[in-house]
């Protein structure tokens, strides 16, 4: 009986192979799915040249993805999302995380919104807090959780700028070549959104403009009221947040708009980068005029301004 059984499975699962590989021909499935395009740097370079990048940013809970979505409407404009033809393998997981550009990439820190150890590291600043004076619990990265949603921006390391070694060519070369699988590079402005873009922006930028003579990045912040949004957090984040009250968040927003205006005066002030280059955007005025403020005076026609790519 043993060797019918075995022999009925090989056969399944033969079968089942042969039915993917037919209905999927351009997959294969022998490797894992590729995480970036093969790009040379004269390529990216092009690529550059004949594109603007938009990065959207804001704290959870702004109605980032809501944005990145109506700004996508526009034909001029490619979201990220899986590109027909690529390998489907990635398919649902790119919708899982929203289309979030910093899951998407390898180059720079995730800056612990990719929940690696989470929970564990959740329970051991509970304890913490039980066990240790508030003061020692405060000062102590490990007793007093920085990572994740509601969080992230109150870790003093939690933000990359313009002096960070990553800004350099090999490190261009390989964010753009893994974020080009998922947008359409024959559309002019390429949009990336990720929450983390709000303590990143002058690391993008420089990126984004090196070994030329302006950058292509634009930027685009989505403020909501703290109150509002650190109610919508505890209601719909769940475990994450848990153990977070109402001040919790709203300092954490408060954290982050510090450093998003910090980075404001100490690079694209200081340097005189344009208006065009850098927008902020009031979650409130999309609800009461969704059209003008989405595609009217917040993505104005500077931010989505560029010369029709003539590559890729």
């Amino acid at each position: 009986m043993a060797p019918y059984v075995l022999g009925l499975v090989i056969f399944i699962a033969v079968a089942v192979t042969g039915g993917l590989m037919w209905w999927n021909p351009h997959i294969e499935f022998h490797k894992a799915p590729a995480s970036k395009k093969d790009m040379s740097r004269d390529e990216v370079f092009a690529h550059l040249q004949n594109h603007t990048i938009l990065h959207l940013g804001g704290m959870h809970f702004t109605g980032l993805t809501l944005l990145a979505e109506a700004v996508s409407q526009s034909s001029d404009v490619a979201g990220m999302r899986h590109q027909e033809g690529s390998d489907r393998r990635k398919a649902h997981w790119v919708s899982d995380i929203s289309n979030d550009g910093i899951f998407l990439q390898s180059v720079y820190p995730k800056f612990g919104l990719d929940h690696k150890q989470f929970f564990f590291r959740k329970w051991i600043s509970k304890y913490a807090k039980k066990i240790f004076p508030q003061s020692m619990v405060e000062k102590s990265n490990w007793m007093t959780l920085r990572d994740g949603i509601g969080r992230f921006a109150l870790h003093p390391d939690h933000r990359v700028n313009e002096r960070s070694s990553l800004v350099e060519p090999r490190a261009q070369v390989h964010l753009f070549s893994e974020w080009a699988l998922f947008w359409d590079l024959g559309k002019k402005v390429l949009l990336e959104k990720s929450h983390s873009n709000l303590v990143a922006s002058p690391f993008l930028h420089s990126l984004w403009g090196l070994d030329r003579t302006s950058s292509p990045a634009r930027f685009l912040f989505l403020q909501r009221h703290p109150l509002a949004l650190g109610l919508s957090t505890i209601r719909r984040a769940g475990r994450v947040v848990d153990d977070l009250s109402l001040e919790d968040i709203i300092a954490n927003w408060l954290a982050g708009e510090e450093r998003r205006v910090e980075d404001w005066r100490n690079y694209f002030e200081k340097y005189g980068i344009g208006k065009d280059a850098y927008r902020v955007m009031q979650f409130e005025d999309i609800l009461a005029d969704p059209r003008k403020d989405t595609l009217g005076s917040g993505v104005g026609s500077g931010m989505l301004s560029v010369s029709s790519p003539s590559h890729g």
